[in-house]
């Protein structure tokens, strides 16, 4: 399989002539990207390591509800009942209800909205924490620190989200809080002053955190950073330095094993594939890949719904612990922790 990682166009990854016989529809959703691709490696390697094929189609959805809601609607009428991505939380709270209406198994290997599994959007499994465990593992490292905050965020991303849950939490225990909400491209210089003793906190899509870095942030004397994970992709520190003082609010990694390979095996796997390291939802896709293909094999492909409850019904061996799922279809068995940049880089 290869990919266009650039492209904009709905792009697919036909079988051969004898696999479409059998092969079910599979709908890859993401933008343009580090994290596009990484799903899409994932996806390959996870269902090449279960001996499955897939109709694969790649949409992007623009992180937009309602390019997303487009897709969604695009995908029910191709007939697919499987999809995998919608890494943006508007883009998959937006689907998500359409997939629910449209009977639709949609599993979510890197959103964290609290709110994506609801009565209505009742097909959807969430493979990721959530935003409000995220929160608070961000408030506590930024609290234990002790220093003046400067919050930096991206209007209508989920940044904005964490950051509205993160000032009244933070306001009372910091000697000094300043919060910046940005639209899509942040200024070339900030409009406060920055000393190296401050925390730097980070909350927004990795190509925010990147024109920061390259931007307002160049010329500024840095000291700690704290960031949300969708910022953070291994490609965005280019100075070592800068990776050294840099902690991700991400899930803990408590073993090398995912399912029945080896997590160092997988990374190098895709490393070969991407030309670069994978990035930290890589192993949550890669899950994903397998589940769906394990369920295809045990009770078919042509019931969704049955698929779905063989999913939920079962618990999976991850790096992040035993992952099982609680009745509203949330991931459960991991732990969120402030990791530095350059271990998530490494793993």
């Amino acid at each position: 399989m290869t990919f266009d990682l650039e492209g904009v166009a709905t792009t697919a990854h036909e079988p051969t002539e004898t696999q479409a016989v059998a092969a079910p529809l599979l709908a890859i959703c993401g933008t343009a990207g580090p994290h596009a691709a990484d799903l899409r490696v994932a996806i390959e390697l996870g269902l090449s390591d279960e001996g499955t094929s897939a109709r694969t189609f790649y949409y992007n959805d623009q992180r937009s509800g309602r390019r997303a809601q487009e897709v969604a609607s695009e995908i029910a009428a191709s007939g697919t009942k499987y999809v995998v991505g919608h890494f943006s939380t508007p883009a998959a709270l937006a689907a998500s209800r359409i997939y629910g209406d449209r009977g639709i198994v949609f599993l979510a290997p890197g959103t964290s909205a609290p709110d994506l599994c609801t009565s209505v959007s009742t097909t959807t499994v969430q493979l990721f924490g959530t935003d409000d465990e995220q929160l608070e593992c961000l408030a506590r490292a930024a609290i234990e620190l002790g220093r003046s905050i400067l919050l930096l965020s991206q209007t209508g991303t989920y940044g904005a989200r964490l950051a509205a849950g993160l000032v009244p939490r933070l306001a009372p225990c910091c000697r000094k809080l300043t919060a910046l909400y940005f639209n899509e491209e942040p200024p070339g210089r900030l409009p406060v002053a920055v000393e190296a003793r401050d925390v730097l906190l980070i909350l927004g899509p990795h190509d925010f955190a990147a024109r920061l870095f390259t931007g307002a942030l160049s010329a500024v004397a840095l000291g700690e950073i704290l960031m949300s994970d969708d910022c953070f992709t291994p490609s965005l520190f280019r100075e070592s330095d800068l990776a050294s003082r840099c902690s991700v609010a991400f899930l803990e990694k408590q073993s090398g094993m995912l399912i029945d390979r080896q997590v160092t095996e997988l990374r190098h796997r895709a490393r070969r594939l991407l030309g670069r390291s994978a990035g930290p939802y890589f192993e949550t896709s890669y899950l994903a890949a397998r589940a769906l293909a394990v369920a295809w094999r045990e009770v078919g492909s042509d019931d969704p719904l049955a698929v779905l409850r063989y999913i939920l019904g079962n618990a999976w061996q991850s790096p992040f612990g035993l992952l099982s799922f609680s009745e509203n279809r949330r991931l459960k068995g991991y732990r969120w922790k402030m990791i530095p940049a350059r271990a998530i880089a490494e793993r």
